[in-house]
């Protein structure tokens, strides 16, 4: 039996208090697990909404970060459960999902796991210099792209299912509630899958709005009388959910990706009456990540836009959680500057 090694790296860690600190810490890695130099890691709302209430931490300190990109290290000591060879120098996206992989949930995807938890949540995430993680968890990319491109590929693996969810029937206008990191990559996602599709964004922050006109989008109001065949629910404000069914017709399609804090009343009669389609849309599949990385290496220009901002640890350790521009889209931390 190989025993876990360790290494030492630098982290910012959420501590039980909810400060935050740059720290060495030691990465212990176990014989199955990967080796990476971070190259770059993504600032999720999850990751801020953590660090202002401590909500689904479950270790302390904790280090926190589940959009991770990066080259390998070290590969595994023991074999890869999926078969999946690595080398020294592979450039790699790590899958955010932590999953049990016994649950009725994981038999059909990680993401409807009855215990789920993330990456940063539950283990060690990327806000570090080095990142030790399961071999069944990384994924090659398979051309050379800018990390700060690449950190995209789990938050737009979200964007692919919550558009995937309301695309069955080949949608000709779409509505984007929220031009935030997710409503962005949304946008991009029915650009490039879904290209007759009119896409309309509903957003309250004038800079965000003029980003998404600039992207090609068109403006919405909430009380506007179009007829969208399909709503993407990526804001979160407490009336979003009641914005968006009263925008909607019959038969309109809503995907919920948005992770709103606050109760919403909604009249069921309007969803009846309506027969509105309204789903949750929790994570991605397997699928939607390797589509993810595929659209990134392919299409690089249209996503570097999204990326607004790139900072060191430490500069990001001193803006977290209340001094980030509003007009942010992506901010990440880029170990390679």
């Amino acid at each position: 039996m190989k025993a876990a090694a360790t290494v030492c790296a630098t982290a910012m860690t959420l501590n039980q208090d909810l400060t935050l600190s740059i720290v060495s810490v030691d990465v212990v890695r176990s014989p199955a697990d990967v080796l990476i130099d971070v190259s770059c890691a993504g600032l999720c709302g999850s990751d801020l909404h953590a660090i202002h209430t401590g909500d689904w931490v479950g270790y302390w300190p904790a280090i926190l970060g589940h959009e991770v990109t990066g080259y390998v290290r070290e590969v595994p000591l023991s074999p890869s459960p999926n078969g999946r060879e690595l080398t020294p120098g592979d450039q790699v996206v790590v899958d955010s999902r932590i999953a049990c992989g016994v649950c009725k949930g994981c038999r059909t995807s990680a993401r409807l796991c009855e215990r789920l938890t993330w990456l940063g949540e539950s283990r060690a995430g990327g806000f570090s210099t080095l990142l030790s993680v399961p071999a069944s968890l990384v994924h090659l990319v398979p051309r050379s792209t800018e990390p700060c491109i690449m950190v995209l590929a789990e938050p737009l693996a979200v964007a692919i299912a919550a558009t995937r969810h309301v695309s069955a029937a080949s949608p000709q206008q779409v509505v984007i509630f929220g031009y935030g990191p997710i409503g962005a990559l949304c946008h991009a996602t029915l650009e490039l899958l879904l290209p007759t599709a009119a896409v309309f964004v509903v957003e309250r922050n004038q800079a965000r709005a003029t980003t998404a006109a600039a992207n090609g989008a068109q403006i919405l109001q909430p009380d506007s009388a179009l007829s969208p065949d399909a709503i993407i629910e990526a804001a979160g404000y407490p009336e979003a959910l009641n914005d968006a069914i009263r925008l909607s017709h019959r038969g309109t399609a809503i995907s919920l990706v948005a992770l709103a804090h606050t109760a919403s009343a909604v009249l069921a009669s309007q969803i009846v009456e309506k027969d509105l389609t309204i789903r949750g849309s929790n994570g991605f599949d397997t699928d939607d990540l390797e589509m993810a990385i595929q659209l990134l290496a392919e299409h690089p220009d249209r996503f570097a836009p999204i990326v607004t901002h790139r900072l060191s640890l430490e500069e990001f350790s001193t803006a977290l959680p209340d001094d980030l521009p509003p007009d942010a889209l992506k901010v990440v931390v880029d170990f390679t500057a």
